[in-house]
């Protein structure tokens, strides 16, 4: 990016134009960007956050209002997926599928 005169990275550019594409094609549409953010990149959760804000913000201008980004962690996407087993074993409960 450095010398490039690029603001954000081109892998994220592409996720602002789908994200733009998407917003554009439904006016009372919202868009929430989901990251499984591992336990191991916990630690970076600050830096990844900003990543997505500014690729979000730079590359849908007056619609940016309309996204929010939220992180999955200590295996609570299990609950998206039914698992009880999982959500047991991360959060110690005894939920039941």
């Amino acid at each position: 990016m450095v010398g490039k005169g690029q603001k954000i990275e081109t892998r994220d550019e592409e996720v602002g134009l789908h994200a733009r594409s998407f917003l554009q094609r439904r006016q009372n549409a919202f868009l929430i960007l989901v990251d499984d953010l591992e336990h191991d990149r916990r630690d970076r959760l600050d830096a990844i956050y900003s990543r997505y804000r500014l690729a979000l913000d730079t590359m849908l201008g007056e619609l940016h209002w309309r996204t929010s980004v939220h992180f999955l962690v200590n295996m609570l996407e299990a609950y998206y997926f039914a698992d009880a087993k999982a959500i047991n074993a991360a959060l110690r409960l005894s939920l039941q599928d």
